[in-house]
């Protein structure tokens, strides 16, 4: 059985995560706060949103993958 080597975690990698956790929950926030409002939504938003939370789980996986 092959154990994983784990990076450790710094006070900037994990301040980092967060930071890319709360600046793609308040993009899809506004997104959803357009659609429920008022049914009109630009899905442009829902797109950079999408893209966003794709590129902060890239930098998750790399910033943990095993060397």
């Amino acid at each position: 059985m092959k154990f994983v080597s784990v990076k450790p975690i710094t006070l900037l990698r994990a301040t980092t995560i967060l930071f890319l956790g709360i600046v793609c929950g308040m993009q899809l926030g506004l997104y959803m706060y357009d659609y429920y409002d008022d049914g009109v939504a630009d899905i442009q938003s829902l797109i950079i949103g999408v893209v966003m939370v794709l590129c902060a789980l890239g930098f998750v996986i790399l910033q943990y993958r095993s060397d």
